[in-house]
């Protein structure tokens, strides 16, 4: 019989909190284990429970939710994480979350959405909804030239391909390194190859122009 997945919710607003808990408790195979009303609350409980996964709402107060996520990886390295976010995702926000959370979720999406995201989270892949995925796409600056020229585009190879898919989940390299088994060193040199084969100036574009051009499906 398979473990329940035992998650805490941190999110200041009750009514979304218990929600949410509403919600999950009758879900077979999810366990709420704790409720999180601000970011110290979420990184105090998280340590001392040591949930599978963390559903933490990007505004919090007292600590808000990308820090508190931080300092949840740095103490319990093994709790995943699900960012839910109300802000409209964009470059500039994927750089923001980098090496704070496993995946990313709006807070509109629907129960059946947020449970596909919880399950793959927590079974330690990565999530990015695909509408998130459309946002980024949207607010990719037009004078990126990210349409065109992709037919003569040398293509990722496939362990580039694994660490521009952790990128877009805004793993750091050492992360990517840990995830890869492979060196910082080696890490770096990869991401200096893509974004060379894309014609990128940074990783967050990098990770748009790869999808824009059909080398990169996260599904």
């Amino acid at each position: 019989m398979t473990a329940p997945l035992r998650v805490l919710l941190a999110d200041d607003h009750h009514v979304v909190r218990r929600g949410l808990a509403m919600v999950l408790q009758t879900e077979p195979g999810v366990c709420v284990v704790g409720e999180a009303v601000n970011g110290r609350q979420a990184v105090e409980m998280a340590v001392r429970i040591r949930p599978h996964l963390v559903l933490l709402d990007v505004r919090m107060p007292e600590l808000d939710g990308v820090r508190a996520a931080q300092i949840i990886k740095q103490k319990a390295p093994a709790v995943r994480i699900l960012m839910l976010t109300g802000i409209t995702p964009s470059p500039a926000t994927l750089t923001m979350f980098h090496g704070a959370a496993d995946g990313y979720i709006l807070k509109d999406a629907s129960p059946v959405e947020l449970l596909e995201a919880m399950r793959c989270v927590g079974a330690g892949k990565p999530y990015l909804q695909v509408s998130i995925i459309q946002h980024l796409l949207d607010a990719a600056e037009p004078e990126t030239d990210l349409g065109a020229g992709f037919a003569v585009i040398p293509p990722l190879t496939a362990r580039e391909v694994e660490v521009i898919r952790l990128m877009a989940m805004g793993r750091t390299n050492r992360e990517i390194a840990g995830s890869l088994s492979l060196s910082e060193e080696t890490v770096r040199t990869h991401v200096k190859h893509i974004l060379q084969k894309l014609a990128q100036r940074d990783r967050a574009n990098a990770v748009i122009a790869a999808i824009r051009g059909g080398l990169l499906d996260l599904d």
